[in-house]
Parts: C-alpha cells; sequence; structure tokens
C-alpha cells in the first residue's frame, strides 16, 4: 500500500510540474479551430415549440427530462407516436426499453418522423443510480476468509470505502445468502437484488454485481495477529494494547441501524482490518436489539455466538452458510459491550 501511495504522489508531482507552453502569437490563435459549443438542449426544426426555458442541470433523471420534452410536443398538438427516439448512453445506441436510471452520459434525439428537419437534442448526465454495479465500481476485491456473506460484504466494502455510508440502505440485503449465486469455480459470485428494470424512481439499491475474490481463511499464525483466540471483543479491538481504551460511546450516529453502529465502531476504534470478517460472522446479530433511551439516545449490546472450537471450516459455500454459520469461532463473549450513541 506504501508503494502505491509513492507512486501516485510521484505521478501528482510529475504532472503538476509539468511545463507548459504559452502562445503569444495572437495571429496563430485566430486560426485554431474550435469546435461549436455543446449545448444541453437544442432543436432544429420544431418551430412551434419552445425549449429555451427547460434547465436540463435541474433534473436528476432522465424520465423527468423526458416527460417535459414529450409534453412540449403533446401540447403543440404532435402525436408521439410519430417521435422517433434515438437514445445513446455513454455514446453506445440503447433503446427506451433500457434502464434508464443506471449511472451514464445520455444523449436523445428526437425527431419527427413526418417532418426529418424537426429534431430535439437533449444531453443529461446521471450520477444518483441505485444499481448496485453503478455503486460498487471495484469488484476485484482481493482475499476474503470464507465464502459467507459478511466476509464478502467486508472485503467489498474496504475496496469500496465511500459505500459504507449507504450501509443501512444495503447491509441487509448484501449479507442475505439468497442472494448470492457461486460461481462453478468458487472464485467469485454473483450478487443479485430485485434485479430488474425499476417502474419508478427507485429508492432501494438494485440490481446485479459480479465479485471476484480469492479465498485465504484466517490464521491467527500468520504473524499479523497480536492476540491468542478465543478471543474477547474487547481483546480484538485492542490487539494486544491492554493500555487501549475502547470507545463504547460512539457520539452521535446518521442513524441506528446496527451495520452502521458496527461500522462506526469499527473506524471509532479504529480496528485492524484483518479482525472486520471475524468480528461480523461472530456477532450473533440476527439477535442485535437497538434499544431507544429517550432524547434521541440508544443503546445496542454487542455480543456473539455460542462458541465452537472444533468445527473446522468447510469447503463448500452451502456448508460455510449453513451449521458452520450458526457458531463463533474466533471470538467468545456472549455477554459482550453495551454500545451508547445518539441519532438525531
Amino acid at each position: 500500500m506504501k508503494k502505491v501511495l509513492k507512486l501516485f504522489t510521484l505521478a501528482i508531482l510529475m504532472v503538476s510540474t509539468g511545463t507548459s507552453v504559452a502562445c503569444s502569437n495572437n495571429s496563430y490563435e485566430d486560426n485554431i479551430e474550435r469546435p461549436e459549443p455543446i449545448l444541453p438542449i437544442s432543436k432544429t426544426g420544431f418551430n412551434d415549440i419552445e425549449i429555451d426555458d427547460i434547465e436540463v442541470s435541474k433534473y436528476a433523471y432522465t424520465y423527468d427530462l423526458l416527460d417535459v420534452i414529450n409534453n412540449k410536443l403533446l401540447k403543440a398538438n404532435y402525436d408521439l407516436d410519430r417521435i422517433q427516439y434515438d437514445i445513446y448512453k455513454n455514446d453506445i445506441e440503447i433503446n427506451l426499453n433500457d434502464d434508464l436510471y443506471r449511472n451514464g452520459n445520455y444523449k436523445f434525439i428526437l425527431t419527427n418522423k413526418d417532418n426529418q428537419n424537426d429534431t430535439i437534442t437533449a444531453i443529461i448526465k446521471i450520477t444518483n443510480s441505485l444499481y448496485l454495479q453503478d455503486n460498487f465500481q471495484v469488484t476485484d476485491i482481493g482475499e476474503v476468509y470464507d465464502h459467507r456473506p459478511r466476509s464478502i460484504l467486508m472485503s467489498l466494502l474496504f475496496y469500496n470505502i465511500s459505500m459504507i455510508k449507504y450501509i443501512q440502505k444495503v447491509g441487509d440485503e448484501l449479507t442475505k445468502v439468497s442472494n448470492y449465486t457461486y460461481n462453478d469455480s468458487l472464485d467469485g459470485v454473483t450478487i443479485q437484488i430485485n434485479d430488474k428494470k425499476p417502474e419508478s424512481k427507485p429508492k432501494n439499491f438494485y440490481g446485479k454485481l459480479n465479485l471476484t475474490y480469492k479465498i485465504n481463511p484466517f490464521d491467527e499464525n500468520n504473524g499479523y495477529t497480536n492476540i491468542k483466540f478465543p478471543a474477547t471483543i474487547e481483546k480484538v479491538i485492542q490487539n494486544g494494547d491492554e493500555t487501549k481504551k475502547v470507545i463504547t460511546d460512539l457520539g452521535n450516529l446518521s442513524d441506528s441501524n446496527v451495520y452502521t453502529v458496527i461500522m462506526y465502531l469499527i473506524s471509532t476504534n479504529s480496528i485492524a482490518y484483518n479482525y472486520w470478517s471475524l468480528l461480523l460472522n461472530d456477532f450473533d446479530i440476527d439477535n442485535f436489539k437497538v434499544e431507544p433511551k429517550g432524547n434521541n439516545s440508544y443503546v445496542l449490546r454487542l455480543f456473539t455466538k455460542k462458541y465452537n472450537e472444533d468445527e473446522k471450516l468447510p469447503e463448500k459455500p452451502s456448508e460455510q452458510n449453513g451449521e458452520y454459520n450458526n457458531s463463533s469461532h474466533y471470538i467468545k463473549d456472549t455477554d459482550g459491550i453495551e454500545i451508547k450513541f445518539t441519532s438525531l
């Protein structure tokens, strides 16, 4: 990681110290061919339609922009069945049946079939997609300890760190084994959540996500751990430093979702990444209860499943997600720790 950061810094320095050339010959500058500016919306013909009042930048969805244009056509007594819609996403032709809620640079060309000189061209960039693949852009998530959804989720978030803030919206769905289809070579998985074109503006994450990874089971003897297992939650957080105070009052959180609380606990206490999956898998999350205490304050007790020291990690995903997943295997703490926080 340090090597990557050094290379990145070097690249920045090379760009910032690059030589720039300024031309002082005005006649030379005047001869430079300048392309016409690309307008967000323009037209030829359609003399009975006004488009100057359409502010493309204020629309967050392609469908809203199309509705405005279509309404103008209808008010001018045009038959929409006689309008041809040519649609391009990132310079690739698509059609109205595609999912236009996805991120991308869209170009719409509306042509009057009865007069080819009548055209309206609109360009809009969409960046608010809730489609999984549009948001989790790093899909090769490196090494994971096992095939269980919570192990995969932790690695997925590590490689797509900006998505942690949305964990309350997608955490539950990304940890449902019913949403997982493992490939035959067992080095990847397809996650599908309501994978169909939305009929209205999406409110939740949806779609398909194809991930690749390499299984490398956790090994407490590999030199990356400072504690002996089984360990308590506190010992895992301290990671061998018994003077480290475990922070259990997390302050004000964005929401009271269990996954949000866990991720704040991890970040606030700077818990080592190699323990993230252990915590999430050994926590008895299905039995956690966030208890309101009044004045927007809450308490959540974090504790583990019943510890099983004899059961070894099975090879098949179905077995890992079966009986094996009903026990904790590294963290032994049924009493747990109490977390306090507020959420306004």
